[in-house]
């Protein structure tokens, strides 16, 4: 699998699906992980998935969040990786019930690089929901800055 180039892109992540050096479709897959949410019955009780680590994760093409928390979460820790060509927030944070969440020494780079006709709106990291969150080391390398 060929690696998304920006330059073949004319330097618009924008405009549509990533390009590989060659003008080819970068395959990818949606989500490298995706935390579920809790069937209803388990969030009105207050349940929630507990101490999950994911250490030296390697992400380097997906068309939505490199990485996605959309459910509960007690004791969530991201740590040691890098996410590249992200089609979306290379981190999503976005459950109301995360807590004790850790991010760290990770790097993200050209984030949302295969957005589509949608546009251009991932970020990094992108925090939408939660109750606690503590980042130590987050590298976020733009790629419109290089």
């Amino acid at each position: 699998v060929k690696r998304a180039d920006i330059a073949q892109m004319n330097g618009d992540c924008a405009t549509g699906e990533a390009l590989d050096g060659d003008g080819g479709h970068v395959r990818a897959h949606q989500v490298s992980v995706w935390v579920s949410k809790l069937p209803d019955s388990a969030d009105a009780n207050g349940e929630a998935h507990t101490n999950v680590v994911v250490d030296n994760l390697v992400s380097m093409n997906s068309r939505a969040d490199g990485l996605n928390v959309h459910g509960s979460v007690d004791g969530f820790t991201l740590k040691n990786g890098y996410l590249a060509q992200a089609g979306d927030d290379c981190i999503g944070v976005w459950g109301a019930g995360v807590q004790n969440m850790l991010i760290q020494n990770m790097t993200t780079e050209n984030c949302a690089v295969t957005a589509g006709a949608q546009g251009n709106w991932g970020s990094c990291m992108g925090t939408y929901a939660f109750k606690s969150v503590a980042v130590d080391g987050l590298n976020c390398i733009d790629p419109f800055q290089t």
